[in-house]
Protein backbone atom coordinates (compact mmCIF):
# COMPACT_ATOMS: atom_id res chain seq x y z
CA UNK A 1 0.00 0.00 0.00
CA UNK A 2 1.34 3.43 -0.98
CA UNK A 3 1.39 6.37 1.36
CA UNK A 4 -1.77 8.46 1.09
CA UNK A 5 -1.80 11.83 -0.60
CA UNK A 6 -2.55 14.48 2.02
CA UNK A 7 -4.06 17.87 1.28
CA UNK A 8 -5.93 20.74 2.90
CA UNK A 9 -9.24 22.18 1.75
CA UNK A 10 -10.37 25.68 2.69
CA UNK A 11 -14.06 26.43 3.11
CA UNK A 12 -14.92 29.43 0.91
CA UNK A 13 -17.39 30.90 3.38
CA UNK A 14 -15.79 30.31 6.78
CA UNK A 15 -12.14 30.08 5.73
CA UNK A 16 -11.87 26.94 7.87
CA UNK A 17 -9.21 24.46 6.77
CA UNK A 18 -9.71 20.69 6.91
CA UNK A 19 -7.10 17.98 6.35
CA UNK A 20 -7.85 15.05 4.06
CA UNK A 21 -6.05 12.08 2.57
CA UNK A 22 -6.61 9.98 -0.53
CA UNK A 23 -5.34 6.60 -1.70
CA UNK A 24 -2.47 6.85 -4.16
CA UNK A 25 -0.62 4.90 -6.81
CA UNK A 26 2.74 5.36 -8.53
CA UNK A 27 2.80 6.78 -12.05
CA UNK A 28 5.49 7.85 -14.50
CA UNK A 29 6.49 11.47 -13.93
CA UNK A 30 4.99 13.72 -16.61
CA UNK A 31 7.80 16.29 -16.36
CA UNK A 32 10.75 13.97 -17.16
CA UNK A 33 8.74 11.06 -18.66
CA UNK A 34 10.42 8.66 -16.24
CA UNK A 35 14.04 9.56 -16.97
CA UNK A 36 14.56 11.42 -13.68
CA UNK A 37 16.10 14.44 -15.42
CA UNK A 38 15.21 17.29 -17.76
CA UNK A 39 16.71 20.34 -19.44
CA UNK A 40 18.27 22.95 -17.22
CA UNK A 41 15.73 25.72 -16.47
CA UNK A 42 18.08 28.23 -18.11
CA UNK A 43 16.96 26.76 -21.45
CA UNK A 44 13.22 27.01 -20.71
CA UNK A 45 12.76 29.77 -23.30
CA UNK A 46 14.19 27.47 -25.95
CA UNK A 47 17.25 27.46 -28.14
CA UNK A 48 17.70 28.30 -31.80
CA UNK A 49 19.93 26.95 -34.52
CA UNK A 50 21.94 30.16 -34.10
CA UNK A 51 22.75 29.20 -30.50
CA UNK A 52 24.17 25.92 -31.73
CA UNK A 53 25.94 27.42 -34.75
CA UNK A 54 27.80 29.88 -32.53
CA UNK A 55 29.25 27.08 -30.38
CA UNK A 56 29.33 23.54 -31.85
CA UNK A 57 30.74 22.15 -28.58
CA UNK A 58 27.72 23.55 -26.75
CA UNK A 59 25.40 21.79 -29.19
CA UNK A 60 27.16 18.47 -28.64
CA UNK A 61 27.08 18.86 -24.86
CA UNK A 62 23.44 19.91 -24.92
CA UNK A 63 22.36 17.02 -27.14
CA UNK A 64 24.20 14.55 -24.91
CA UNK A 65 22.33 15.86 -21.87
CA UNK A 66 25.33 17.32 -20.07
CA UNK A 67 23.23 20.32 -18.96
CA UNK A 68 20.34 18.22 -17.68
CA UNK A 69 19.31 18.54 -14.03
CA UNK A 70 17.50 16.25 -11.63
CA UNK A 71 13.76 16.43 -12.23
CA UNK A 72 12.07 19.10 -10.14
CA UNK A 73 8.81 17.12 -9.99
CA UNK A 74 9.95 13.63 -8.98
CA UNK A 75 13.33 14.42 -7.45
CA UNK A 76 15.06 12.22 -10.01
CA UNK A 77 13.13 9.01 -9.32
CA UNK A 78 11.11 9.10 -12.54
CA UNK A 79 7.88 8.36 -10.67
CA UNK A 80 5.28 10.34 -8.73
CA UNK A 81 2.40 9.53 -6.42
CA UNK A 82 -0.97 10.34 -7.98
CA UNK A 83 -4.50 9.94 -6.62
CA UNK A 84 -5.79 6.40 -7.19
CA UNK A 85 -9.34 7.11 -8.30
CA UNK A 86 -10.11 3.40 -8.72
CA UNK A 87 -9.53 2.89 -4.98
CA UNK A 88 -11.65 5.89 -3.88
CA UNK A 89 -15.14 5.91 -2.47
CA UNK A 90 -17.68 8.51 -3.69
CA UNK A 91 -16.84 10.97 -0.89
CA UNK A 92 -13.13 10.80 -1.68
CA UNK A 93 -13.86 11.38 -5.37
CA UNK A 94 -15.91 14.46 -4.40
CA UNK A 95 -13.08 15.77 -2.20
CA UNK A 96 -10.59 15.25 -5.05
CA UNK A 97 -12.81 17.26 -7.41
CA UNK A 98 -13.08 20.10 -4.86
CA UNK A 99 -9.31 20.05 -4.33
CA UNK A 100 -8.59 20.14 -8.07
CA UNK A 101 -11.02 23.05 -8.47
CA UNK A 102 -9.31 24.99 -5.65
CA UNK A 103 -5.89 24.32 -7.21
CA UNK A 104 -7.14 25.59 -10.60
CA UNK A 105 -8.53 28.74 -9.00
CA UNK A 106 -5.25 29.39 -7.17
CA UNK A 107 -3.26 28.88 -10.39
CA UNK A 108 -5.55 31.30 -12.28
CA UNK A 109 -5.17 33.88 -9.48
CA UNK A 110 -1.38 33.49 -9.47
CA UNK A 111 -1.23 33.89 -13.26
CA UNK A 112 -3.43 37.00 -13.09
CA UNK A 113 -1.23 38.47 -10.34
CA UNK A 114 1.93 37.75 -12.35
CA UNK A 115 0.39 39.38 -15.42
CA UNK A 116 -0.55 42.47 -13.40
CA UNK A 117 2.97 42.75 -11.98
CA UNK A 118 4.46 42.46 -15.48
CA UNK A 119 2.16 45.15 -16.85
CA UNK A 120 2.84 47.45 -13.89
CA UNK A 121 6.56 47.02 -14.58
CA UNK A 122 6.16 47.98 -18.24
CA UNK A 123 6.42 44.37 -19.43
CA UNK A 124 4.57 42.60 -22.18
Amino acid sequence: MNEPIRFTLTDDESGEETEHSLPSRWDICGRCRGSGKHDHPAFSNGLTQEDFAEDPDFKEDYMEGRYDVSCSECGGTGKVLVPDEAAMNPEQLRLLAVYEQQCSEMARDAAADAYTRRMESGGY
